[in-house]
């Protein structure tokens, strides 16, 4: 069995908050996971893995923007794992488009981020190439600005 708190279950039982019995029985191996705006190297792995579970869930063939992507990279996530879960199954059952663009994350979102030049990257492709499609677009967004690379290098 596992249990999971976002509680100090420990602090409550020395409180009288929280039985003493059921915490030694729950606590037998406890893993402490940071929350996801601590792991941004764990965030786009999960973006592609919620997005591909939620098109076959959904029936669908829903990509997303890299300018989706970046903004989603760029929230703090107060909601975790769950709420990155939600607004992935959201935005594949509520978008109209095949390619999900930022003005449809939540509105509240759109605060906390600023999005970067489109690019469609889609659940089949792997990891490395999707990094490197991003890449590539960053430098040539890069060098149109600043003309050259020594500038950029300076930014």
């Amino acid at each position: 069995m596992i249990a999971v708190s976002n509680k100090d279950l420990k602090a409550m039982v020395s409180e009288g908050m929280f039985r003493e019995d059921l915490f030694y029985r729950l606590n037998v191996i406890p893993i402490q996971i940071p929350p996801l705006r601590e792991r941004p190297e764990d965030l786009l792995l999960m973006i592609m893995d919620f997005l591909k579970k939620a098109n076959k869930t959904y029936n669908k063939n829903k990509v997303l923007a890299s300018n989706t992507i970046a903004a989603l990279l760029k929230y703090d996530w107060p909601g975790n794992v769950r709420e990155l879960e939600n607004i992935i199954n959201r935005l594949v059952i509520t978008s109209k488009n095949s390619t999900i663009s930022p003005d449809q994350l939540p509105t509240y979102m759109h605060d906390s981020v600023s999005v970067v030049a489109d690019i469609a990257i889609n659940h089949n492709m792997n990891l490395n190439d999707a990094m490197k499609m991003c890449e590539r677009r960053i430098l040539n967004d890069a060098l149109t600005k600043y003309k050259s690379s020594k500038k950029w290098l300076k930014y």
